[in-house]
């Protein structure tokens, strides 16, 4: 069953101006669309398959899908299923990868609607990673302090995208209070995400879904 909730954001900072309304399914109207769209193809792919009628022992019959497989003239067993299930494979990996694509989106809109980040926004309009966006932690921070007003203390700024130590340093320091802050509001130990996942931009599954549950988490109203 989707969880809904409605996430209402005061303005560029979360305590004044327009309201912003925003509704974010915890499991996503994309995911829904995958299963159901995974679940026609089953349909079509029994309705396909050639069956046969076969006795059982107490005289009923029953129709049973005939299973096949294609021979090479030298006897071996031809390699076409193996590919079309190569294929099946690579189309279902491609519908989870696009997914995962249109969900990055949607929180990056959601950062940049409670933040202002520019980053954010070119992330949620598919011109930067999410990755690249969160890479230097400030934006999570901000995320976490607009909702919950000073949740996070001693976020680090300035030039945090070079490959100084210094700047390392820095950037893993707001990605541990960020984690930390997600922890401590409340968000379950399987839907966290680690440093490491904010460091790593192929284990963005881990980071959406973090920004999910912690989306589960704002108050209806807006922040005291």
């Amino acid at each position: 069953k989707e969880a809904r909730r409605n996430l209402i954001v005061k303005g560029k900072n979360g305590l004044k101006g327009a309201e912003v309304h925003t509704v974010f399914s915890y499991q996503g109207s994309a995911a829904a669309a995958y299963a159901k769209k995974v679940e026609e193809q089953r349909r079509q792919a029994m309705e396909r398959a050639p069956k046969r009628f076969e006795k059982l022992r107490n005289g009923t019959s029953q129709s049973v899908a005939v299973k096949f497989s294609m021979v090479s003239p030298e006897g071996h067993p031809s390699s076409a299923g193996a590919k079309a299930g190569d294929s099946i494979d690579s189309s279902m990996e491609e519908l989870r990868s696009q997914q995962l694509r249109e969900e990055e989106k949607q929180v990056a809109g959601w950062l940049h609607a409670v933040t202002g980040d520019d980053r954010a926004e070119a992330a949620s309009l598919g011109e930067e990673s999410l990755f690249a966006a969160l890479s230097t932690g400030e934006a999570l921070c901000d995320l976490v302090n607009a909702i919950w007003p000073n949740t996070v203390v001693g976020i680090k700024r300035g030039a945090l995208d070079g490959e100084s130590p210094h700047s390392s340093r820095y950037r893993l320091k707001n990605l541990t209070l960020f984690v930390q802050a997600c922890k401590n509001l409340g968000v379950n130990h399987y839907d966290l995400c680690t440093t490491s996942d904010l460091e790593d931009p192929r284990r963005s599954r881990s980071v959406v879904r973090c920004l999910f549950a912690l989306a589960a988490l704002v108050p209806d109203g807006p922040p005291e």
